[in-house]
């Protein structure tokens, strides 16, 4: 470390990055290198980095109020990095990351505007709009942000033909009502929140209805009946996320749900997929038996076998012959056959 320290990689580093320069903050304030932290703040990196990455430019503001540099915060948070950062909706934590950094350094203006950019993002791919609410939900954001973002009515505004995108966003609201739920009842993780922030946690999570004002409306647009058929494995991940629904509460709706999302795909839904199989095996295991002889009849007319899961396109009772002697095109399973009686053929 003293080598290269005297190499002076205050003066050398690029500043482009604020990744790197917050790395490097934090090497040498480990290292009680008080000089070459002057050094490297004297070079103005904070009106010199990029802030195009959340979780980097969250990454640098903790550590320049770690060292102290309080005008470089400053400086930092008057190129208003909340406009700028990308809203990178493949990844939770870097936006996340930086609504951490900002409430750490009580940077609240910065925070709300984040939060209310957050909310004003257009809502109608449903794998980004569950990755908005949990940037706001896990980045305890302001919760009029949140308010904001459901009164925006998004149940009436998501793509239902998105089969992934509904199992995506479906299974974070369960994920962040469940979090909510842990929240209101573990008194030891209460009495936590309520030191940290008591606004965000009376006034978000005391108050989970928000989910509900999701759901409700999202459930009577009928999405089983809408939702594409395109890939097999997306199905498979719809009907778990309906079927939870039903257990959660509203068992009649969308256990009908589920019924009629299991029978379109098992009558239409392209074979020959790898994760056809799997689908076959879930529709049973979800009770959707007529489904799952459905599309079990059509996967063996085509010629797929599935070892085991024989039992789709038949009752047990009928399994072992099926193993054995297979079956005709259709319904009825092929008679009993000898390989004399295939080589007695023309």
């Amino acid at each position: 470390m003293a080598a290269l320290l005297a190499r002076d990689p205050a003066r050398r580093v690029s500043l482009d990055d604020p990744a790197g320069v917050a790395d490097l903050l934090a090497a040498l304030r480990g290292r009680g290198a008080g000089e070459q932290i002057a050094a490297l703040l004297a070079r103005d990196p904070a009106r010199q980095v990029a802030l195009t990455k959340p979780h980097a430019v969250g990454h640098l503001l903790k550590e320049l109020a770690e060292c102290g540099a309080d005008e470089a915060v400053a400086a930092l948070l008057a190129r208003d990095p909340a406009a700028q950062v990308d809203l990178d909706f493949t990844s939770y934590s870097g936006i996340s990351d930086l609504m951490a950094a900002l409430r750490k350094i009580g940077a609240k203006e910065a925070l709300t505007a984040l939060s209310r950019r957050i909310a004003e993002q257009p809502i109608g791919d449903p794998k980004n709009f569950a990755f908005l609410l949990s940037w706001l939900h896990y980045g305890r954001a302001d919760p009029r942000a949140v308010s904001e973002l459901v009164a925006r009515d998004p149940a009436a505004q998501v793509d239902l033909e998105d089969a992934d995108g509904l199992w995506f966003l479906l299974s974070k609201l369960k994920q962040m009502r469940e979090r909510v739920a842990l929240a209101i009842y573990n008194d030891r993780l209460r009495r936590k929140l309520v030191e940290h922030d008591h606004e965000t946690f009376s006034r978000v999570m005391g108050e989970p209805n928000w989910f509900d004002h999701i759901l409700e409306p999202l459930l009577p647009r009928d999405p089983a009946t809408h939702v594409a058929l395109d890939h097999a494995l997306d199905v498979h991940n719809l009907l778990i996320s309906l079927n939870e629904l039903s257990e959660g509460g509203r068992k009649q709706d969308t256990r009908e749900a589920v019924v009629r999302l299991a029978d379109r795909a098992a009558a239409r839904i392209a074979l020959g997929q790898p994760d056809i199989g799997t689908l076959l095996h879930r529709m049973k295991e979800l009770g959707a038996d007529r489904a799952a002889r459905v599309l079990g009849r059509r996967l063996a007319d085509a010629g797929h076998v599935f070892g085991d899961r024989i039992e789709g396109v038949a009752g047990p009772e009928d399994a072992e012959h099926l193993r054995t002697y297979g079956r005709l095109p259709g319904v009825a399973p092929s008679p009993p056959w000898t390989w004399r009686d295939l080589a007695d053929r023309p």
